[in-house]
């Protein structure tokens, strides 16, 4: 059972005869403290994720980057089933990166999570948009995004492997 706190207020004027009592039943296992410290943790949980994504568990992504037709194509897949995480790691690879194309495939989780991100240098060759639509196709899925952006979902994770080589094919064929 838990604890029950009882508060009372003396009259304020002489009319009010009685005092004004509330009760509050408090729980041992929640405060504001507890609240504010899960909020902290979340954040810190996400922060984490997005570590191990971008390699920070030992593997160094930029090292897989290739170069097609002079455009430094990174195409991989990470353990992350977040999209935000999955759009947040591009993001940081694609400004390491400098100029190229960075394509992700979160696999963590049971849907496939995709983000596809081009510099703005190299739009007028690259887009996207056409280039996740049509490696989410592969993998039972879709997407859709602008030319430098786009992000998408995919179902059929034993296609990953085909469709990461596929995604260099399609840059090469489209540089």
């Amino acid at each position: 059972m838990s604890p029950v706190r009882r508060t009372c207020v003396p009259p304020q004027n002489s009319s009010d005869s009685l005092p004004m009592c509330t009760t509050r039943t408090t729980s041992p296992y929640f405060s504001p403290n507890i609240a504010t410290a899960a909020v902290t943790l979340e954040k810190e949980i996400d922060k984490l994720k997005q570590r191990i994504a971008s390699g920070g568990g030992g593997r160094d992504l930029l090292a897989e980057a290739v170069m097609i037709k002079g455009i430094k194509v990174l195409a991989a897949a990470v353990e992350v089933d977040d999209a935000k995480v999955l759009r947040d790691t591009g993001d940081q690879l694609r400004d390491k990166l400098g100029s190229g194309v960075v394509l992700l495939m979160g696999t963590g989780g049971a849907e496939i999570k995709l983000v596809a991100m081009v510099t703005k240098d190299l739009v007028g060759k690259v887009q996207a948009g056409k280039l996740l639509a049509e490696i989410a196709q592969q993998l039972g899925g879709r997407a859709g995004g602008k030319p430098d952006m786009a992000q998408g979902g995919g179902k059929d994770a034993a296609a990953v492997p085909a469709a990461l080589d596929a995604a260099r094919k399609w840059v090469e064929e489209h540089a």
